[in-house]
């Protein structure tokens, strides 16, 4: 042998200290001959704990493994493989590293290079696109609801109005049965509401409050409704802001996290609600000390109809109207659960940024004119609901136009002087009623509106989004409420 293969081999050991990747070299009987600084890293030992030794000795348990299984196999068929194998450590840790083994003529030899931060990314990647398409699924079918649930608005707003009136003309068993519609549409009208926020096409009415007070005041009302066996205690964390919320909507969703909680302790048990600011946000945690839930649980329970109680005991709609209702005012819900100890409901809002709004002083309004001297026009898409809407107003002596559409109804506005009130549902074809309403105002800087609808669209998305003087009436609602509405904004000076 000349002497330049003699160098080669003489720094041969000396490279192999150097790569990055792990190198070792087993021979027969399992015992290790060679092993690089970077495997006996990865092995978390040193090479004079692993040369000379078996591995079994080094890592006892080996013997009964995927790897050790796939190691004797490439040495018995002589062949090579690769494979990603994950290995814990006695402290309870787990790395991951790529292994390829290549069979020598007196053995095997292992490389190996730790992938643990790359796995641990990839997993992360996964869990944020899982996220997504959940929220994405989400989005989906609280579109589909609020699509849903607007229509049944507009039908339930037509029973109602039939119910209501055969109570004012019977008497007797027929009074029961319409007491009963009435009662039953009204239950409907409640469901609809649920599934709109999940869909966050609810009209809020955002104040600037105090969300400690409103949580104090709600748990003195729970207290009469939890029972003995479960008790509230309410926690305050330093200095905390307000927050620019619907109160009502605010206090659905802290009683249905409270109620949610203490269905999960049949036996009893203490909810927690911590209130705290963290970075501009007033974050709410709900914690029990439940039963909690497991992973496939965890991952559907804003999912409306979604419920793990009995079919008479719930509709599955609470957390899915909880998670609506928290999106549609920029918030942010996540929960944490292990199996038999409990959940936390995490809520966030932003920090209030405005002052709390001082209403305006009444305007004293003249003497109203007489209904049949004033014109109502009424643009409603739903032709049953216009029909219904027309009939009242007819027959409480006022003249009433109707359009299908909102350029019909612009139309008509342009066409005559003598319209006293524009009654217009949010979503209309072609023109949306808030576009209809800054149009009319253009032309009729004096005209007043009557804003309806099921749910709030893109383009109205609370009250202060309507322009100014607009009033706003939730559907599906009562003939006898839409009246006084009309007789209330008429009343007004223009």
């Amino acid at each position: 042998m000349d002497q330049k293969q003699n160098q080669g081999r003489n720094e041969l050991p000396e490279v192999l200290e150097h790569l990055i990747e792990g190198f070792q070299i087993i021979d027969r009987d399992w015992r290790y001959t060679y092993v690089n600084a970077a495997a006996a890293a990865h092995g978390r030992s040193t090479k004079d704990a692993l040369v000379g030794k078996t591995m079994m000795e080094c890592f006892p348990g080996i013997e009964k493994t995927e790897l050790f299984r796939k190691l004797e196999r490439c040495l018995r068929e002589n062949t090579t493989d690769a494979l990603t194998n994950s290995f814990a450590y006695p402290d309870g840790t787990t790395r991951h590293f790529e292994l390829r083994i290549e069979p020598v003529p007196n053995g095997l030899c292992v490389l190996s290079i730790d992938v643990s931060e790359k796995i641990e990314a990839e997993r992360k990647l996964r869990a944020l696109e899982e996220e997504r398409n959940q929220a994405d699924r989400l989005e989906t079918v609280g579109r589909l609801a609020a699509g849903i649930a607007h229509d049944f608005s507009n039908l339930l707003g037509v029973i109602l109005a039939h119910a209501e009136a055969a109570l004012t003309r019977q008497s007797g068993p027929s009074r029961e049965d319409a007491v009963g519609i009435m009662d039953a549409a009204r239950s409907s009208a409640d469901l609809t509401r649920q599934l709109l926020a999940y869909g966050r096409r609810q009209v809020i009415r955002r104040e600037v409050v105090d969300p400690v007070d409103l949580v104090n005041k709600l748990c003195v009302l729970l207290d009469r409704t939890l029972g003995g066996r479960v008790h509230v205690k309410v926690v305050k964390r330093g200095t905390v802001g307000k927050v620019e919320v619907d109160p009502s909507q605010f206090d659905q969703v802290v009683m249905n996290l409270v109620l949610n909680a203490r269905d999960a302790m049949p036996n009893g048990g203490a909810i927690t609600i911590t209130i705290e600011e963290v970075e501009s946000r007033i974050r709410i945690l709900v914690s029990d000390t439940g039963t909690g839930m497991d992973e496939v649980t965890r991952s559907h329970i804003f999912e409306p109809f979604f419920t793990t109680k009995e079919r008479s005991k719930g509709t599955g709609l609470g957390l899915s109207t909880v998670y609506g209702i928290i999106k549609q005012h920029a918030g942010n819900i996540e929960v944490k659960s292990v199996v038999g100890e409990g959940s936390t409901f995490e809520v966030d809002f932003p920090v209030a940024t405005s002052v709390p709004r001082v209403s305006d002083p009444p305007l004293s309004a003249p003497r109203p004119k007489a209904p049949t001297d004033q014109t109502i026009l009424v643009a409603e898409d739903s032709p049953s609901l216009s029909k219904l809407i027309s009939t009242t107003l007819r027959a409480a002596g006022y003249n009433v136009i109707t359009a299908a559409t909102g350029v019909e109804a612009l139309d008509v506005c342009k066409g005559s002087n003598h319209i006293d009130l524009l009654v217009t549902d949010v979503v209309m074809p072609g023109m949306r009623g808030p576009a209809l309403i800054a149009a009319t105002k253009q032309l009729r800087p004096d005209l007043r509106f009557l804003c309806t609808s099921g749910y709030a669209t893109e383009d109205v998305k609370s009250e202060a989004d309507l322009p100014e003087g607009v009033e706003f009436l939730e559907k599906p609602y009562l003939p006898s409420v839409f009246l006084r509405t009309v007789r209330s904004l008429l009343a007004r000076a223009p």
